[in-house]
């Protein structure tokens, strides 16, 4: 009886300890996730704009080149059918 318990006991013991364990993995990965996570600086709509020269066509990107502008969404209007 006592060895039914004490093995009860140690059963716990590491069920607790795999739960400890389990529970801290998963905050280490709701931080790591969150790191991730690219936040917008202004509401909007982003729209990635062409790099398009007209006697060469399209060209990559240099220092400096604006690649997006943000647009506001409230002022957009959707058609009606």
């Amino acid at each position: 009886m006592k060895a039914d318990r004490a093995s009860a006991g140690s059963d716990m013991v590491s069920k607790k300890q795999k739960y400890d364990q389990a529970a801290y993995q998963v905050q280490l990965d709701e931080q790591s996730l969150a790191l991730l996570t690219l936040r917008a600086p202004l509401d909007g709509v982003v729209a990635l704009q062409n790099h398009w020269e007209p006697q060469t066509g399209p060209t990559p990107f240099k220092s400096g080149d604006r690649a997006w502008r943000v647009r506001d969404c409230w002022s957009y209007r959707m058609p009606q059918r």
